[in-house]
């Protein structure tokens, strides 16, 4: 929203309220600790299997979601947590698994061609072309000096841009134009 409406005041008391109901109520959980019911240890277990599985496999993906198992407890607590149970029960462990599966999903679909297309090569030459320079490059720079079409670096850029390896930005010329450069990041 580029220009948000301000606070609702009433609204943002209440959530604090509740928030602060939470946080007065973990003071007196038993040991400051919330502990995890049997069913949501078989779940777990159940769903580990399936996971580190996924995690021992080779390539970038499994790398990347070798963490979601500890968010899927932190998330699981606070399921726990707004539920004020000082037990993780079942259905907190399923729906923080559910969320799980959706970050590694998300996961899959954003990294899912990364380093498998044809061009992989030319991916590593324009990322080792662009750390080279140390700073923004003109784009027609970056496909003359690397022998490429505008449409080819076009290609190349964006899956690296949707990855957060590469930035584009406009800069002015000392004429007043505005040209794309490119940086890694």
């Amino acid at each position: 929203m580029p220009n948000p409406a301000k606070v609702d005041h009433e609204k943002r008391n209440k959530l604090v309220q509740e928030l602060n109901k939470i946080r007065n109520w973990s003071e007196d959980v038993p040991s400051g600790e919330i502990i995890i019911s049997d069913n949501a240890n078989t779940l777990f277990t159940d769903y580990y299997r399936e996971y580190y599985r996924r995690c021992q496999q080779d390539g970038l993906i499994p790398t990347l979601i070798v963490r979601i198992q500890d968010f899927i407890w932190k998330i699981a607590l606070l399921y726990a947590a707004d539920t004020k149970s000082e037990t993780i029960v079942q259905d907190h462990l399923e729906a923080a698994i559910a969320v799980g599966n959706y970050l590694e999903a998300s996961v899959s679909e954003v990294f899912a061609s990364f380093g498998t297309s044809s061009g992989k090569a030319r991916e590593i030459k324009l990322l080792e072309f662009l750390r080279a320079e140390g700073g923004p490059v003109p784009e027609r720079e970056v496909y003359r000096r690397l022998s490429m079409s505008a449409k080819e670096l076009e290609s190349l850029v964006l899956p690296l841009m949707k990855i957060g390896l590469v930035n584009n930005r406009y800069q002015k010329t000392d004429k007043g134009r505005q040209i794309r450069t490119y940086e890694a990041v």
